[in-house]
């Protein structure tokens, strides 16, 4: 039997979010840049740093912080031809600079508050001061042929949006400008835009909204300056408002954040050759001023302080295709929502839905809603009854939903009660969504469930390095830890942790777990608390090695050789402050004379093993075939 969601079939398809990185809040971040490394991208905060992240496994690569007082006001940017990052801090360079853009091996080049453009190296001298102030919407760069094109959106009055194109023409080294004007609908100010390169022209869509409707508008400057620029307006996307945000994908979709759908915002892909929604998916975060941008085969967009990533394809529109969609949507019976729970079975007799998968999807839709099971009572009656279905055999698989990831989700962000009994009913009945693990372990570690902690780690074996990490933090920080260590406390062989402690951080010890990540999840461990697990972990080795009798009421302890990896990670995470720092010398002293007395047991372990080999061999008593009722034998007469 499997539990699986029942995918759209759309020809855009969203993937499932990724976690990228952790933010100060959504209004702080200000771009997310290619890096100019395939599978990078470079985050910018404007009042906190800029990050260079791996898109397949989000581990930042690099990392630049910021003094007081210091802003970022241009999005960090890779120049190829210099082989360097550029940003701009407070707006200042000798005047006012909104942007720097590089793009391709071109020189970068400089926009400046006023609406000028130059190169880089040339703009000290070209600079020009001028008296007009224009608010610069958008500005962006491409390469288009063998020219440069800077593009920018100038909003000059109500209702009027000034879209003007600088193209770098080789042949007599200057730059030539095209411009047109977008009048707005009554009471529309423009939102956001987004620009793409499609053969000889630089399309830019604008995307503009007032309190009750929005408009999306199209601008086309071409590289050939004797074709006129031309502007229309398209359909406006459904769903769109003052707080939706887009991005252009290719020459015929654009990502859409902030999209209403069934009540919902979520982020989707728009077809605007066909002004058709290709796929949705709904994002947790409800608050207005979304942002979204497009690297690497991934949309990316904030949501309840953390950055968002999410996969997505996208097939050639054709008027086919649309209709075959639609013609879906017509013969299958779906939410508009995002999946419904489908119960499939290798018995072709038997029917992949039944009654009781419809009980459990109301169950988890009542669950999931906070109006409808606002009171712990409420909740506690639809989640027995819930349970109680997902205990069946059928059912094994059900952790694997979305919908079990959103109910965790709920009871982890319920303000109003502590679901503790159901959360721990669900560890117990191993069908935790795993996906959520970093989530419910921040939250246990915030309310020091330290019950729940330990058996969240006997119940359930992969559990991520990094939360391992933060609840071995949490059970070395508590009041009972020894806060000085001499060499008289050294050399009696007593535990440097009370029972109790030993028995949780034990269990951390003995849960399975990957060295290369835990290596870096290490680091983060207060050199305080480095010291104490180091001293433990050698009183352990030393308590091994002499065999001593075991409490028959204390918990499992580790084996010697996970006490030897906890070492050896531990130490490798921390090796430069254990060389430097005086206060570790005592203790490694005294791990150095527990190996090396281990390492001296092992070697007579060795050489008696050699005598016992040699014993066996020649103690051996040679036994005599067996020789049945008639047998054949072969003499040799010599």
């Amino acid at each position: 039997m499997l539990w699986y969601s029942l995918p759209s079939g759309k020809m855009a398809a969203l993937g499932e979010a990724v976690h990228v990185c952790k933010l100060l809040n959504v209004s702080d971040l200000l771009s997310v840049d290619d890096s100019g490394l395939s599978g990078h991208i470079v985050v910018t905060q404007k009042t906190k740093s800029i990050n260079l992240y791996k898109t397949d496994d989000q581990k930042i690569i690099c990392s630049w912080s910021l003094k007081q007082s210091q802003n970022i006001t241009s999005p960090t940017t890779w120049c190829e031809s210099t082989k360097e990052f550029l940003t701009v801090i407070n707006h200042k360079f000798k005047f006012d600079i909104h942007r720097v853009i590089a793009v391709g091996e071109w020189e970068p080049v400089v926009v400046c508050a006023n609406g000028q453009v130059e190169f880089m190296s040339r703009i000290k001298e070209n600079y020009k001061e001028s008296e007009t102030k224009f608010d610069i919407l958008y500005c962006d760069g491409k390469s288009v042929k063998d020219s440069l094109c800077l593009i920018s959106a100038l909003y000059i009055q109500p209702n009027t949006l000034k879209v003007q194109s600088h193209w770098w023409k080789s042949d007599n080294l200057s730059w030539e400008q095209q411009s047109t004007q977008i009048v707005l609908p009554d009471k529309h100010v423009p939102v956001s835009c987004s620009c793409i390169v499609e053969g000889p022209e630089i399309k830019l869509y604008v995307h503009c909204s007032s309190e009750s409707e929005s408009s999306l508008h199209c601008t086309c400057h071409s590289y050939d300056s004797s074709v006129s620029g031309s502007t229309h307006q398209l359909q406006s996307i459904p769903g769109t408002d003052k707080g939706s945000s887009i991005v252009c994908i290719d020459s015929t979709h654009v990502g859409v954040a902030g999209i209403l759908k069934n009540t919902k915002r979520g982020i989707g892909i728009y077809d605007t050759k066909f002004n058709t929604l290709q796929s949705w998916a709904a994002l947790t975060d409800t608050k207005s001023n979304y942002k979204v941008f497009c690297h690497h085969g991934y949309i990316f967009t904030p949501c309840n302080k953390s950055l968002l990533a999410f996969p997505y394809t996208c097939q050639p529109s054709s008027l086919a295709s649309i209709f075959q969609q639609r013609k879906q949507h017509e013969s299958i019976s779906v939410n508009e929502d995002s999946s419904q729970i489908v119960h499939h079975s290798w018995d072709k007799k038997k029917s992949n839905h039944n009654q009781t998968d419809d009980e459990m999807l109301k169950l988890f839709e009542k669950l999931c809603n906070r109006k409808e099971t606002s009171s712990y009572k409420q909740f506690q009656t639809s989640f027995s009854s819930l349970i109680k279905h997902i205990k069946k055999n059928s059912n094994t698989h059900i952790h694997e939903t979305c919908h079990m990831k959103s109910l965790v989700e709920r009871c982890l962000t319920e303000e109003r009660f502590w679901p503790k009994k159901e959360l721990s009913e669900l560890i117990q009945t191993k069908h935790f969504p795993m996906q959520c693990m970093p989530m419910f372990i921040d939250k246990l570690i915030v309310n020091k469930e330290v019950e729940l902690l330990d058996m969240t780690l006997k119940m359930i074996s992969e559990i991520p390095e990094a939360c391992l990490c933060k609840i071995l933090q949490l059970y070395l920080g508590s009041d009972s830890r020894i806060e000085k260590m001499d060499s008289d406390k050294i050399e009696d062989r007593v535990s440097p942790l009370n029972q109790d402690k030993a028995d949780l951080i034990n269990q951390v010890l003995i849960t399975p777990y990957n060295d290369v990540f835990i290596i870096g999840c290490l680091r983060k461990l207060t050199f305080k608390d480095v010291l104490l697990l180091l001293e433990y972990l050698s009183y352990l080795l030393e308590d091994d090695y002499e065999h001593e009798t075991e409490d028959p009421d204390s918990c499992v302890k580790p084996s010697l050789l996970q006490v030897v990896d906890w070492l050896c990670v531990l130490i490798d995470a921390h090796i430069t402050q254990l060389i430097i720092s005086p206060d570790a010398r005592i203790i490694l002293l005294k791990l150095h004379s527990v190996v090396e007395s281990l390492v001296e047991f092992y070697d007579d372990l060795r050489t008696l093993d050699a005598l016992l080999q040699q014993l066996k061999v020649k103690s051996a008593i040679s036994q005599k075939p067996k020789v049945g009722q008639y047998c054949i034998e072969v003499l040799h007469v010599h």
